[in-house]
């Protein structure tokens, strides 16, 4: 597979605070969608099946999530 370049226009974001000067602080009910971990109760089917875009992210053995 070839290599892609990210529009200029892209760039990485490296910290939570940079994150938050960009996006401002995270709206009330965003904060309320976050779960650190999903079980097969019907509850989190139900959140899951209704979400529009799910971002999934699991940690490396250093426990930092990222590349």
């Amino acid at each position: 597979m070839a290599h892609v370049e990210p529009p200029a226009a892209t760039r990485e974001v490296a910290s939570e605070a940079e994150l938050r000067e960009l996006r401002g602080e995270l709206a009330p009910h965003a904060a309320r969608k976050v779960r650190s971990t999903l079980h097969a109760h019907a509850l989190d089917r139900e959140w899951l099946a209704h979400s529009p875009l799910c971002l999934i992210a699991t940690p490396g053995s250093d426990h930092h999530v990222g590349q």
